[in-house]
């Protein structure tokens, strides 16, 4: 069975891509996607930041949606985007907190 996980994802933009910013290096984000276990989400979300251009560095503190609830305050709009997972399956970003160069 599947559940909605979050976790907080590094990355970088590749080279040429300015999703971020023209000057940005990087940044962290967190990432919210309908997995079977952690392998399975950080499958999907590397995979998803792949297709915006970005380069996941690594991904921690992931663990289901569920959990995370029950242990600390979460911002509402990550509460929307869990339920916008859930309903399509679809993986869900909340705000790119970036870097400079």
């Amino acid at each position: 069975m599947k559940n909605v996980w979050i976790g907080l994802a590094t990355v970088k933009q590749k080279k040429n891509v300015y999703i971020l910013g023209r000057h940005v290096k990087g940044g962290f984000v967190n990432a919210l996607a309908l997995a079977k276990n952690s392998k399975d989400f950080s499958i999907q979300i590397k995979k998803a930041l792949e297709e915006l251009g970005l380069t996941m560095l690594k991904l921690e503190e992931s663990e289901p949606f569920a959990a995370r609830i029950a242990n600390y305050k979460v911002e509402k709009i990550l509460v929307t985007k869990a339920k916008e997972v859930e309903e399509t399956g679809n993986v869900r970003f909340g705000t790119f907190d970036i870097y400079k160069e």
